[in-house]
Order: C-alpha cells, then structure tokens, then sequence
C-alpha cells in the first residue's frame, strides 16, 4: 500500500505530551488553515510504500513509546493509516492521532485502536473550506466517537490575540467540550507578535497553555 508522504520526525518529545514518540507527517488536508506550520503538507504529493514508513518506525522503536500521526490529515488516508496503526502496536508502541476532527466517519473505522488523540479545533470561519455550522457537527460527533472508544482525547485551539472575539471563542470551545482538556497553543505567523505565557495566563484560564519558549504549562 501507498501513503502520500510528508516526513517523519524519528524521536520527538513534544508532538505526544508526556511520551517520546516518532511522528509520521500525512500529505494533504481538507481544511486550509492560514497558519498551519506544516503548510506544505496541506497540498500536493509523495507517494511511497508504507514498508518505507515502516522501516523508519522499526528504527525508532527502541528509544520512543509511541508513533504520532500527524499531517496534513492523516484520516484522508485512513487504510494507509490503518496499516501504520496495527504495525506501530506490533511493536508494543501506543498510537497517538492528530486530527482536525473534521471527518468522523473515518475517524470511526481506526478509534478503538487509537490510545490518544489531539483534536485541533478552529476558531475563525476563514480556516475552514465547508459551512462553520458542518464542522462543528463533525467536531461534536468526533469527539463522540472518540468517547464511546475510551480514547484519551485532548482538544487544542491556536490563538493569535487576547481580544474580546478571540476571548469568547476560547470560553465557547470550554463549554462545547466539557470535561475534555483544553490547550490553548500560541499561534506563530509570519508577520504577527506572538502572545507571551504570562499574556495567555491572564486571559484563558482552566486549561493548558503551550508556547514555543515555554512548552506546556498548566493554568489553573
């Protein structure tokens, strides 16, 4: 089988919190968010044969915990990351799955197998290719899917300013998602101040906060 390739990161200790992981980069997304860090993954292709994807997890396994699918989306190529998920757990390693929550039927097919998920949710309208109404259907049934698999799932959001807007949308995804723990990540473009940790400690509080400089700290 093919994967449409993005990169790997052999050992990372930032992309599955609290676990040394290898992280496998999916080629292509659905969304097309103005910020994205992996923007040269939302498009285009890189076709190559999972034993290759494989190969580098084999090497990786003796010194990470878990493998990271990430992207891009990697629910776009859910056989290929059926695959990976069953070959990563044959080596005794954990799975652990980023995902915009944006495609719940796929997401279905893989959940029982997945041992943690990050579901990054969106804030602005701009980000998204479909009606805001849609992907929040999709985010609500993802996040019930991933409930009913027993998955440990973790919601994160980017922010770029502590306006009021930004604010109201960060209290809004609080209530959306309950008891699912929130990280508020700095968002980091081109041409924008990022916020500091003691700006996002003001101003979103009960969650985590994940800044460049400062990795993840929790804001009680």
């Amino acid at each position: 089988m093919n994967i449409n390739f993005g990169s790997c990161s052999p050992v990372s200790t930032v992309d599955d919190y609290g676990h040394s992981s290898c992280v496998v980069f999916f080629r292509g997304c659905n969304l097309k968010c103005w910020y994205c860090h992996n923007k040269s993954y939302i498009s285009g292709e890189d076709f190559i044969d999972t034993n290759v994807v494989k190969e580098i997890i084999y090497s990786s396994s003796k010194v990470v915990s878990s493998v990271t699918f990430s992207g891009g989306e990697p629910l776009l190529q859910v056989d290929a990351l059926s695959e990976l998920i069953d070959y990563a757990h044959s080596l005794g390693l954990d799975v652990c799955l980023y995902t915009s929550g944006n495609n719940p039927q796929e997401l279905k097919q893989i959940a029982e197998r997945v041992d943690r998920c990050y579901v990054d949710f969106k804030l602005e309208d701009a980000m998204i290719d479909e009606e805001d109404n849609m992907y929040l259907r999709h985010v609500m049934r993802s996040l019930s899917i991933l409930d009913d698999a027993h998955v440990e799932t973790m919601v994160t959001c980017v922010v770029f300013d502590v306006d009021p807007t930004t604010i109201f949308a960060v209290q809004d995804i609080q209530a959306f998602i309950g008891d699912v723990p929130l990280t508020v990540v700095q968002g980091i473009a081109y041409g924008r101040q990022p916020l500091t940790l003691s700006e996002m400690q003001i101003t979103f509080e009960h969650c985590m906060i994940r800044t460049k400089e400062d990795g993840v700290v929790i804001n009680e």
